[in-house]
């Protein structure tokens, strides 16, 4: 009897993917970043040379505004760093464990990692979270209102490094450094860019807090003293070095080819499961959600504590409508984003309608890579002050469109994607994975948008308008309420809390299966 041959192999697809839909697929993306954020960069940079601009009418002052800020503090911005570079470094220790631990795990294993990981990830409230540390001793002056300020923000720092880890050591420890450090990089750059645009705790628990970040000081400029001028320099030089730590960025992930690939069909090697290491990834997650939860225990104890009593004082129909305002105009910024990113990233990865030098493409987007609303607030303020648009409900919708890190991210995707195509000949379990980022991305958006603060308070004048966090900051400061009570649980209710988390936990888990590599050591770049 002669045994059956195999089937033979399937020729990889050498059809070529037509160019012309990533300029398509760009020019959302491009037209968004011109006018949402180069634009107003370069009116805050005029304006960082005039005076007044807001209510009355402008004049040039050349460099007085930023010799003003020169002869101030010039340590001011160091707690800032500081902080950055602390809750990144705390972040990647139980991040690496768990990622070099459970990178290989299979199964129930890595579902129950990231289940635990999208617990982690939804334990995020800051203005909540800051508003139980008003008593605290340490909450008004350094270093122990960093310390503080690093507990609002470390779950998910930690919970995010944590999925890339798990990526990263997917091939084991030691294909995995190289990524690994690469990233490492990317994130260190990318949580200064994040610390300098820092605002919120310093509006609740003082601007002690953060020391006098240069997001704080803005706001006490220009929306406190209506020094417009001056606020402006401090977003302008704010802008600058946001631009640099961009540019730094993005050349990093470009110059160690960071490559993100489909495991079952780009790895040329199969790559054995490691069990007991996976059953210790699970009890390291495990671990790390527990002592986050300690950490944060009195807002996790006030998701339960509903407070029928404040509520009829507070009245339920104002509840209502400031839950809706917490949720919904996130959700209606957070579709285009997405939306934007899938289209250019599937642009940049998949289409690279300049070949292979497609990726280059990113520079276009670095200098404004981590730019948030915060550094164009003053701008956008002004212009809805002139047009009498304040005070509206579309206001509370989030400004900027043009997600940076997202795109980076898709490109990454897409571009495993296309090689994914190259070496099978289909598409097959792209679309998962896709659909997996997309999610995950949605719902980390959803989370970080709907707690702001800072814009909201700049453009909402009502309770009736105000978000969770907002309405939160006026209770404490007795614009609303009574006493000390408050809802803490107003800014993320735990129904929300389930669905996110639900939603973060899917968009893991479809993700689950991806290798990300550093200078070719799986797929190549080609």
């Amino acid at each position: 009897m002669i045994a059956a041959s195999p089937p033979p192999a399937q020729p990889p697809n050498t059809r070529q993917i037509p160019r012309w839909p990533g300029w398509l697929c760009l020019v959302p993306a491009l037209l968004l970043l011109l006018f949402q954020l180069v634009v107003p960069s370069v009116r805050v940079l005029v304006a960082s040379f005039q005076s007044g601009g807001a209510f009355e009418p402008a004049s040039f002052v050349g460099l007085q505004n930023y010799q003003q800020l020169f002869g101030a503090d010039a340590s001011a911005w160091v707690p800032t760093v500081i902080i950055a570079i602390v809750i990144m470094v705390v972040a990647w220790v139980p991040a690496l464990l768990i990622g070099i631990l459970g990178g290989r795990a299979t199964g129930w294993q890595a579902v129950l990692i990231r289940i635990g990981l999208a617990a982690m990830l939804v334990c995020y409230a800051p203005a909540s979270m800051a508003v139980l540390l008003i008593d605290n001793p340490s909450a008004g002056s350094p270093p122990g209102s960093y310390l503080l300020v690093i507990g609002l923000y470390l779950p998910i720092v930690v919970a995010g490094t944590a999925v890339i880890a798990l990526a990263v050591f997917a091939d084991g420890v030691g294909p995995g450094v190289p990524a690994a450090a690469a990233l490492a990089g990317f994130g260190l750059l990318a949580s200064i860019a994040w610390a300098l645009q820092l605002v919120d705790p310093a509006l609740i628990l003082g601007s002690g807090a953060v020391g006098r970040s240069p997001a704080a000081t803005s706001w006490q400029l220009g929306l406190v003293r209506f020094d417009f001028g001056l606020g402006q320099a401090q977003n302008a030089l704010v802008l600058i070095v946001l631009g640099v730590l961009g540019l730094l960025a993005t050349l990093l992930i470009l110059i160690s080819r960071i490559e993100i690939d489909l495991a079952p069909s780009t790895s040329s090697t199969s790559v054995r499961p490691a069990p007991v290491a996976a059953v210790a990834a699970v009890l390291a997650t495990a671990v790390v959600l527990l002592l986050m939860l300690i950490m944060n225990r009195e807002w996790v104890a006030g998701l339960f504590q509903l407070k029928t009593e404040l509520i009829r004082q507070v009245g339920p129909e104002q509840v209502l409508k400031v839950i809706v305002n917490t949720w919904v105009p996130p959700l209606l910024a957070t579709l285009p984003q997405v939306a934007v990113a899938v289209a250019a990233g599937a642009a940049i990865g998949l289409f690279r309608p300049f070949g292979r030098h497609s990726r280059w493409i990113l520079l276009a987007f670095a200098p404004w890579l981590f730019t948030g609303i915060q550094p164009l607030l003053l701008i956008y303020f002004a212009d809805l002050s002139r047009l009498g648009l304040l005070n509206l409900w579309i206001d509370l919708v989030p400004r900027i469109w043009v997600v940076g890190p997202a795109v980076i991210a898709f490109s990454l995707l897409f571009d495993g994607v296309r090689r994914h195509r190259e070496a099978t000949g289909s598409y097959r379990g792209s679309t998962v994975v896709i659909a997996g980022l997309a999610l995950l991305i949605a719902a980390v958006l959803m989370i970080v948008q709907s707690q702001a603060l800072g814009w909201v308070l700049a453009v909402a004048l009502s309770p009736e308008l105000m978000n969770g966090s907002g309405f939160l900051w006026q209770m404490v400061n007795r614009v609303f309420g009574q006493g000390d009570a408050v809802l803490t649980w107003l800014s993320f209710p735990l129904p929300m809390v389930v669905l996110v988390g639900a939603a973060v936990a899917v968009g893991m888990i479809l993700f689950t299966g991806v290798r990300i590599s550093a200078f070719g050591r799986v797929g190549g770049n080609r």
